[in-house]
């Protein structure tokens, strides 16, 4: 059963910051080191922590000679039961990094030139450069690895969709601090008889970013052709035309595939592999047809709309508002606006807002705004206004209160209706000018706007949109 099923979200996958999964089998999806090390959003960066420090303690751990160190740092890389991720058949049952496989690896990484060289710099180069390590177990080292940030991530998206949670024994997860493995108990949500942890979408991949196959075949085997060419090589063909050919079936007779001769290339030639991960890191996150080959974008950007115009105004349909707009926010704004919190505490719990979402963008309006230093906006702040009049003077004021520098002066307020717009958008344009951050008003008719874009295959104008809602009161 699917988690939204389950706990009667009425939500699709592209409403949700979180995968979907089904409990009753496992989901062919990886969680990507890569994806995570490219991340600058504050979870990220602490994911990045969390997996530099059990790297840097694992191979010096491996370079001082204790075995049994060593062994300890591996025995609890076993498959991620609660993801339902990876390549597992019929019901979950993981495959993960057993004793013996974590012995291959230890021995690998010692056997490795990459390892005896500093080649192999991060986690996500692995799959590359050593034998043993696949990307299922790749994923699974990962996720052992980041589960305590991961739990905690559940239990807000629990709490923001209102799913119970049950504390219960958890495996072991690494603490970077101490450098080692250590118990605890965890607050997150049962299906059926089976405990989930939540990953967010942004996080996975159909495949790992880094793979060693396609490095090889389409970067390698490519320079090393141009190269036959420029060096005239014996492997260069003359055609009838008078162009010269290198056939990759001849390069691969004389460079078979190898792992140990990915990471020597890769050490002669740095510049193909940093071109290679540029490539990769540009292709970005998974969009909702990656999770659901049959999702109609156009159609669920007008069927949302339709959803939101039969949501009554008033404070007795407040709740439902609420986590209607989740969903909208979600759908129009990922993978720019991620790790949504609901009424996160502010000055020590003094105050608090509706949603707070991360600012995660690398390009448009929203990456704008995060470089952009009068806005600053690390973090989104969202206030729903489900009223059946116009929001007014208090509510503004209430959301511009939750700005400050180190979190960012940047907020939707979004309501029903605004019928004098006019004077609202003066209101935003006097706060602004007293330097007390950037509010724009979205109602109704504004997320109409944005799905029918989505509607009509113009997604990319959302953000033209914005930019002319910022600067109309800028």
């Amino acid at each position: 059963m699917k988690i939204s099923k389950a706990f009667k979200l009425k939500k699709n996958q592209s409403e949700l910051d979180f995968i979907d999964v089904d409990t009753s089998f496992d989901l062919k999806l990886f969680v990507d080191p890569y994806a995570i090390e490219i991340s600058e959003d504050p979870l990220a960066l602490e994911l990045q922590n969390y997996i530099v420090t059990y790297f840097e303690v694992l191979l010096e751990t491996i370079r001082s000679g204790s075995a049994s160190a060593a062994a300890s740092l591996t025995s609890h890389l076993s498959e991620p039961r609660e993801t339902f991720l990876g390549v597992s058949k019929g019901s979950p049952a993981g495959r993960g990094v057993g004793p013996n496989q974590a012995r291959q690896i230890i021995s690998a990484l010692k056997r490795s030139k990459s390892f005896q060289t500093g080649t192999l710099t991060d986690l996500a180069e692995t799959e590359l450069f050593i034998d043993g390590i696949s990307s299922d177990k790749l994923s699974d080292l990962t996720t052992n690895v980041i589960r305590s940030p991961l739990e905690r991530y559940t239990l807000e998206q629990c709490q923001l969709h209102d799913i119970p949670t049950h504390k219960i024994a958890m495996p072991p997860s690494w603490n970077p601090t101490k450098g080692r493995w250590e118990t605890h108990y965890a607050n997150i949500p049962i299906v059926g008889k089976y405990p989930v942890l939540f990953i967010p979408k942004v996080l996975v991949r159909r495949k790992l970013s880094l793979d060693s196959q396609e490095f090889y075949n389409h970067h390698m085997l490519n320079f090393l052709q141009q190269e036959e060419i420029r060096t005239g090589g014996s492997l260069v063909n003359l055609l009838k035309n008078g162009t010269k050919k290198v056939y990759k079936s001849d390069l691969k007779e004389v460079h078979p595939f190898a792992k140990p001769d990915l990471e020597a290339f890769a050490r002669a030639n740095p510049d193909v592999i940093e071109r290679y991960k540029q490539i990769k890191g540009a292709q970005g996150a998974l969009t909702a047809r990656d999770f659901d080959e049959d999702f109609v974008e156009t159609a669920f950007a007008l069927a949302l709309k339709d959803g939101l115009a039969k949501i009554p105004a008033g404070r007795d349909h407040a709740d439902e508002y609420h986590a209607y707009m989740v969903g909208v926010l979600s759908f129009l704004f990922y993978p720019h606006l991620v790790t949504p919190k609901k009424e996160d505490p502010l000055h020590d719990g003094r105050k608090r807002i509706d949603i707070t979402y991360t600012n995660a963008s690398k390009d448009g309006f929203f990456s704008a705004v995060r470089s952009w230093p009068p806005a600053s906006t690390l973090y989104l702040f969202v206030e729903c206004k489900n009223y059946t009049g116009d929001v007014k003077n208090p509510e503004l004021d209430q959301l511009s209160s939750r700005f400050g520098h180190q979190r960012g002066n940047l907020g939707f307020l979004v309501c029903r209706q605004i019928q004098d717009r006019v004077l609202f958008t003066q209101r935003c344009k006097d706060t602004a000018s007293d330097k007390r951050g950037y509010v724009i008003a979205l109602d109704d008719s504004d997320f109409a706007v944005m799905l029918d874009l989505v509607a009509q295959l113009k997604r990319a104008q959302i953000s033209a949109f914005l930019d002319a809602k910022l600067r109309a009161i800028v």
